[in-house]
């Protein structure tokens, strides 16, 4: 691994690491969308299209204003949103993309439960 420490116009560090291998966990595309019968269109999208990876070694930190979706973010990628949420997008971590079985699955594991 190597890494490059630079310094932005506006004055801010940048750390950018090349690693090479594959992440621990990788996310493409990553939305959240919750109905909402008395909303115009009838749903809340509460995260749209965010893709990361994360290398050994690397920290993430997910930061924004209250309400934009750190926490639906986190909870979509393990699987721990209500039923009622509309998951989409594809991840590494599980080598498949996110689906109604891998979703209750992961449910069941933090309920105490087994498959």
């Amino acid at each position: 691994m190597t890494e490059l420490d630079t310094t932005t116009e506006q004055g801010a560090r940048r750390v950018t690491r090349n690693t090479s291998g594959v992440p621990l966990l990788q996310v493409d595309n990553l939305s959240v969308d919750f109905p909402a019968p008395h909303q115009p269109g009838g749903v809340v999208h509460a995260v749209r299209g965010i893709s990361y990876q994360v290398h050994e070694g690397e920290f993430l930190g997910i930061v924004g204003e209250s309400g934009s979706g750190k926490s639906v973010s986190s909870m979509g990628v393990i699987g721990l949103l209500p039923s009622s949420a509309r998951v989409r997008g594809a991840s590494n971590s599980a080598a498949r993309s996110w689906s109604a079985r891998a979703t209750r699955r992961c449910r069941r594991c933090a309920a105490g439960r087994s498959r």
